[in-house]
């Protein structure tokens, strides 16, 4: 779990007009992450941020999920922790027979940086 180091939640909300849930996030700048992605200009790495979508959509479910199919994901900007501290995550899940169909994106006021369709399905100890 990347909660307690790596990025905070600020707050939560709902989108009255989508269903969505919108989780105002924080970037820890000096996560040991980016000592090593990269060191002279840190970047989020893509698998980290399909991490925080998760971990949202975790909250929203109330269960720990895994990453059971991905129809589409698509990061058309690269987040970084000093040029974008706060970030919105939005998700919305519908649960399926097979899990929770999940639409998920990471953005700010002018960006869009990460788009994800998929399943998540209940993790199997």
């Amino acid at each position: 779990m990347l909660l307690k180091d790596y990025y905070s939640i600020i707050s939560q909300s709902t989108d009255d007009a989508t269903g969505a849930h919108l989780f105002r996030i924080k970037l820890n700048g000096g996560h040991e992450i980016y000592k090593g992605h990269f060191p002279e200009k840190a970047v989020s790495p893509g698998v980290c941020n399909l991490q925080i979508m998760k971990e949202c959509a975790e909250r929203i479910v109330g269960k720990e999920l895994t990453i059971k199919t991905m129809a589409q994901c698509k990061m058309p900007a690269m987040i970084t922790p000093d040029g974008t501290p706060e970030l919105t995550v939005s998700v919305a899940t519908a649960e399926t027979e097979g899990g929770y169909q999940t639409t998920a994106s990471i953005f700010n006021d002018s960006t869009t940086y990460i788009t994800f369709k998929g399943i998540l399905t209940p993790e199997q100890l």
